[in-house]
């Protein structure tokens, strides 16, 4: 079994640098309908199957990345949605609201949409589907989902390539195989 995961292209979007809670929480759910900033690359596809999230940025990634390919999409790729950690029409900043709600995320707080513990089922039921259906996949997702598809991928035998830091950069490749 081999899964090469990729995080999206650049999204176009500009973050401001301080946000009420109801600003955070629009500003988020913007840049998930934001268009990405498209750089052209071709990859070869191999024999790959082509997995999305649902989210268009995943989608039009998929479009640069492989021409015009069928390519299906599945909501277990899908980022982990994030919220204001709190209700407030305090300003903080951008980076703040992020590390919050991401601690919430971690503690498996009710204010965000998604817990942890979520998330890793999710990665779970995304890697068994994937081992139910394809022999090899490239699986187009998001930064912070990646942290626990490939913790939970590394739980189940799988081998990753070295690398270097914890978050990823857009259009990285992680080569998985089992």
């Amino acid at each position: 079994m081999e899964i090469i995961i990729i995080r999206h292209q650049k999204v176009c979007m500009e973050w401001k640098s301080k946000y009420n809670s109801q600003e955070f929480n629009k500003a988020c759910k913007l840049y998930d309908v934001s268009p990405i900033i498209s750089k052209n690359v071709n990859i070869d596809l191999s024999d790959f199957d082509v997995y999305t999230s649902e989210l268009t940025r995943t989608q039009d990634t998929a479009r640069v990345l492989f021409g015009n390919i069928v390519f299906k999409q599945t909501e277990l790729l899908n980022e982990v949605p994030l919220t204001a950690f709190t209700d407030t029409s305090a300003e903080y900043p951008t980076w703040f609201w992020n590390i919050m709600g991401r601690l919430q995320w971690y503690i498996n707080s009710d204010k965000q949409v998604e817990s942890r513990r979520t998330t890793q089922k999710r990665a779970i039921a995304t890697i068994i589907f994937l081992e139910q259906n394809t022999e090899k996949a490239y699986c187009i997702t998001h930064g912070f989902y990646m942290i626990t598809f490939l913790k939970e991928l590394k739980k189940r035998g799988y081998k990753a390539e070295k690398r270097k830091g914890s978050s990823f950069k857009n259009l990285e490749m992680i080569r998985m195989t089992k």
